[in-house]
């Protein structure tokens, strides 16, 4: 299973469009906030694709959660925009709480900068900002990352 992660896209939903369109396999897409109302057009044009989305320190307004988990193939994935764990400025709440949902996946925006990591059980990615077109790909092979 292929899931496209996105954050930061601020007002740019072609942009997601274009993505998906890259990743014709994709079966989920997750917005990692900062664009909540860019998902309506791809939410059109892909109808097979799953969207799930939290809110960013700049969606106002927002109907979705600040943070969310979602359990895909027997992994289970906790995702943030990552403003109300202070991610600019250290990982450490956001690892605590991922943690103590027993999430094996952690995703996150909101600096802006793509990165990934591993430790001690447990993936994170933050794959930068959509509106300098960064994205992320996660691969889920039966219960496994690849």
């Amino acid at each position: 299973m292929r899931v496209i992660i996105v954050s930061d896209s601020h007002g740019a939903p072609r942009k997601i469009d274009r993505v998906l369109q890259q990743q014709p396999t994709a079966e989920v897409l997750i917005h990692l906030g900062d664009g909540a109302d860019d998902l309506e057009y791809a939410r059109y044009e892909h109808p097979e694709v799953a969207f799930y989305q939290v809110c960013g320190n700049c969606d106002r307004c927002c109907p979705f959660p600040v943070e969310d988990t979602i359990t895909l193939n027997r992994v289970k994935l906790l995702f943030t925009h990552g403003h109300a764990f202070r991610v600019k400025y250290t990982l450490e709440e956001l690892d605590r709480h991922a943690r103590q949902e027993k999430a094996n996946v952690v995703l996150f925006g909101h600096t802006h900068r793509p990165e990934t990591g591993y430790c001690d059980g447990l993936y994170w990615m933050n794959p930068g900002a959509l509106k300098d077109n960064n994205y992320g790909v996660l691969d889920l092979v039966g219960h496994s990352i690849v």
